[in-house]
């Protein structure tokens, strides 16, 4: 895993919520932008693509799963958590759940193998690390 120093350009803008942990639920994106095949300039992307958007006071994800296996660090330490769910109704929210951006856009794109296994040992890293509940619901964004 590439850690958030190592890779991030903006670093943290602003003052994202701190993790109450573990998580209940790992709510999984896709980052919507075109791949260069450079797991750091593909993340760097993203964070990007968020700072310029607003609203975030760091790029919006826990962790980035990158095609090619790579798994990059986002939110970590007392920032874990990410900045994808409502925190109004549902039994689902910023303060209870992690995000995983899988870089590329999923509606053309395919995810590969290489991603799917790192996907997996991350999650069994997560759930080992006591970040994530042992019985932690995956969810897609739109869910």
């Amino acid at each position: 895993m590439i850690p958030f120093e190592d890779w991030t350009l903006h670093g943290v803008w602003g003052r994202p919520p701190r993790f109450r942990g573990p998580a209940q639920a790992v709510v999984v994106h896709h980052s919507v932008t075109r791949l260069t095949g450079d797991a750091i300039a593909d993340a760097r992307t993203v964070e990007t693509v968020i700072h310029r958007r607003g609203g975030f006071s760091m790029i919006a994800y826990s962790y980035l799963s990158h095609p090619d296996g790579t798994i990059l660090e986002g939110r970590s330490g007392n920032y874990r958590n990410g900045a994808n769910r409502n925190d109004k109704g549902g039994p689902y929210a910023n303060s209870n759940t992690v995000s995983v951006c899988c870089i590329g856009d999923y509606r053309t794109d395919k995810i590969t193998a290489k991603q799917q296994q790192a996907f997996a040992r991350l999650m069994s890293d997560l759930r080992r690390d006591g970040i994530i509940t042992v019985d932690a619901e995956l969810l897609a964004h739109r869910d």
